[in-house]
């Protein structure tokens, strides 16, 4: 799991990190809106707090992820101090989800074709056997 980033010529950090959501989506209202937050680990031992708009179609699949989901997320990151801390966090403007291979199931019996043994043989007008 990683992290890509680039500043754009205005400050703004673009951040794209992929890794695994370490707790399940909390709602949470505000004076802006409502906001789902959530968290992923990426790399040993590093976590990146997420946030997306309760509203917008983000926010919708952010809220459907649960804990030990493998994802990426593209967003703004920004950070800021708060009593002599350094917090920051990443909002979420798309979510990746990385799904690994579902298991087959085996097909029901119905579904299957029919034995070799059900088939006929084909012979021409002369009862001859088809070349192929």
């Amino acid at each position: 799991m990683s992290i890509i980033y680039s500043r754009e010529q205005d400050g703004t950090l673009n951040v794209l990190c992929s890794g695994r959501v370490t707790r399940d989506p909390e709602l949470k209202q505000s004076n802006n809106g409502s906001r789902v937050k959530f968290s992923i680990s990426y790399g040993k031992k590093k976590f990146m707090d997420c946030e997306a708009w309760g509203d917008s179609d983000v926010g919708s699949v952010a809220g459907c992820l649960e804990k030990g989901d493998s994802i990426a997320v593209m967003g703004t990151h920004r950070s800021w101090e708060y009593n002599g801390k350094q917090y920051s966090s990443l909002t979420a403007d798309m979510i990746f989800t990385l799904a690994s291979p579902m298991p087959i199931a085996p097909a029901a019996e119905e579904d299957l074709p029919p034995s070799t043994s059900t088939y006929e043989e084909i012979m021409d007008s002369a009862g001859e056997e088809l070349p192929f």
